[in-house]
């Protein structure tokens, strides 16, 4: 991880969300900084946890699969799954069902840049076995932890900006 990381205020909602026989969902839009997130939670709390994606194809077989087998192969002694991009996957919804239910003591975490996408997929499967986190551009009172309020006034041009591409 490299570059200038401002501290979220989420991180730790995130630790307390991510439990096991549970589901952490982690909506938002675009470009706030979900991946950011749950890289962060691995580095911090849990630098064993299998982190994949759900725009990488192989990811998708095994995630997709509906077979308990399959999926607690793709697992391994992992203690924690997370999987960026979730709405890639079809039926995610199901197959964390499956391995809130039947992988003991397993913590999972899905991201999603499609929050209604990936809100129509876990909905009625995760009925009761999931956690919503929603995230959202940072914020003034993220930002005042590492900048002073004349430097945040001199980048607002600038992240204007950014916000426009």
């Amino acid at each position: 991880m490299s570059g200038i990381y401002i501290p979220q205020a989420q991180l730790t909602r995130l630790k307390r969300l991510a439990t096991p026989g549970k589901v952490a969902v982690v909506y938002g839009p675009r470009r706030v900084g979900k991946t950011t997130l749950i890289q962060h939670y691995v580095h911090q709390y849990d630098r064993d946890a299998l982190l994949v994606t759900g725009e990488d194809i192989t990811v998708r077989e095994y995630l997709e699969s509906q077979s308990l087998v399959k999926l607690r192969a793709f697992i391994g002694q992992r203690r924690t799954l997370i999987i960026d991009e979730a709405q890639y996957v079809r039926q995610i919804g199901l197959n964390l069902k499956l391995l809130a239910d039947h992988v003991e003591g397993l913590r999972i975490i899905a991201t999603g840049s499609s929050s209604f996408d990936l809100a129509q997929q876990t909905g009625e499967p995760l009925t009761g076995r999931k956690y919503t986190l929603l995230l959202l551009p940072l914020a003034q009172l993220e930002l005042q932890e590492v900048e002073t309020a004349h430097q945040t006034k001199a980048q607002l041009e600038l992240r204007s900006d950014l916000g426009r591409g």
